[in-house]
């Protein structure tokens, strides 16, 4: 029954009722979406904000929905539900150059809201918002449906010293004997052995680490490397895509893990990810 329902058109109307992005001073993202359906049989379609990770589908119980995700494409089929919550983790949606942030989106279909960073500061915008607070210490803006651009600037918040407090005033000791410096240079040479050998230890775990993770990326992720050795190890994004048969949210998706994992790095240049393997 559910696969002769997923084979049928969405016919299914609904509205989004409330739509959050709600971004980290990393520049991940989590967007939640509530959706009222007015029939709640069928299959809901809807195309989502960025590449979406962690993604959790459930009704105004809590309870899980079946989904099926298509890049940023989600089709959900509905039991009778009144309310849907979509809500996902996307790195997708922000980009940073030098100190400055970016949160750019496309075609967001109704007015919704955008929670910054705490102590975030916005430093341009492309469109102007219905409205801007201040709620514990984080921009809280309302935004038009549309597209724009959103440009902050994240703090950084040094580490808090504590007072230092002056030792007590003590008599001058005398020059230890001559018999006590050996074992203060024994001492020394303890430490540092204990040094390398915490050094070595760390090393061994870390190319254990990266043999690992190269043996767990998918044939995909292994396209997208040998791609980039074919391009002498570093080449914009749309350079290897034209090398790969990727859709480009897919190859971004893929592109992400590899960073995560630690196998290349992610350089934005202009509006440009600049891929580089480690």
């Amino acid at each position: 029954m559910i696969l002769l329902t997923l084979a049928q058109p969405a016919l299914t109307q609904w509205t989004i009722k409330s739509l959050t992005i709600e971004l980290y001073p990393d520049g991940a993202a989590m967007v939640s979406y509530l959706i009222e359906v007015y029939d709640g049989v069928g299959m809901l379609n809807i195309t989502l904000l960025g590449v979406p990770e962690f993604l959790i589908v459930s009704d105004d119980e809590g309870n899980p929905l079946h989904y099926e995700l298509y890049d940023d494409m989600i089709s959900i089929l509905l039991m009778g539900s009144r309310y849907v919550n979509v809500t996902y983790y996307t790195m997708s949606l922000t980009f940073k150059e030098g100190e400055v942030w970016k949160l750019s989106v496309s075609e967001v279909p109704t007015e919704h809201i955008v929670v910054l960073p705490e102590g975030a500061k916005v430093v341009g915008l492309t469109e102007i918002p219905l409205s801007i607070e201040i709620v514990d210490g984080r921009t809280r803006l309302i935004m038009p449906k549309g597209t724009y651009e959103i440009e902050y600037v994240v703090p950084i918040t040094p580490p808090i010293k504590p007072p230092e407090e002056k030792p007590p005033e003590t008599p001058p000791k005398e020059a230890p004997p001559p018999s006590q410096e050996r074992p203060a240079l024994d001492m020394w040479l303890l430490i540092l052995a204990i040094v390398v050998a915490i050094v070595v230890i760390l090393t061994i775990i870390a190319i254990e680490r990266r043999r690992r993770l190269s043996s767990e990326i998918s044939e995909e992720e292994r396209e997208i490397l040998n791609a980039l050795k074919r391009l002498g190890g570093e080449a914009y994004q749309y350079e290897v895509a034209r090398m790969v048969n990727l859709p480009k949210t897919t190859l971004w998706r893929h592109v992400r893990r590899l960073a995560d994992k630690g196998l290349i790095e992610i350089e934005k240049r202009g509006r440009q990810n600049y891929l580089k393997l480690r």
